[in-house]
């Protein structure tokens, strides 16, 4: 078992470089899709949340834009951050 913690160490030795930049970009990676997610989901509860239209036509494209939004949610709701 000794020997397999020396040899793991000396691979992380080797290697401290490329997983410290992995480390940093997965950070950038999260952060940036936060952020994103965030503004996304803001901007689809303000348009969830506008009242009703009384004209036939605002209707129809307020129905059709909510109908799309109900979709995008329920495509990526499950999807993971950084696939």
């Amino acid at each position: 078992m000794s020997e397999f913690l020396w040899t793991m160490y000396d691979i992380f030795m080797s290697n401290r470089e490329s997983f410290l930049q992995g480390t940093i970009n997965t950070l950038i990676i999260s952060i940036t899709g936060t952020f994103i997610g965030l503004i996304i989901g803001l901007l689809v509860a303000i348009v969830r949340t506008t009242p009703q239209p009384k004209k036939i036509m605002p209707q129809i494209i307020d129905g059709l834009i909510k109908w799309l939004l109900s979709a995008y949610i329920s495509i990526f709701r499950g999807t993971p951050m950084i696939v």
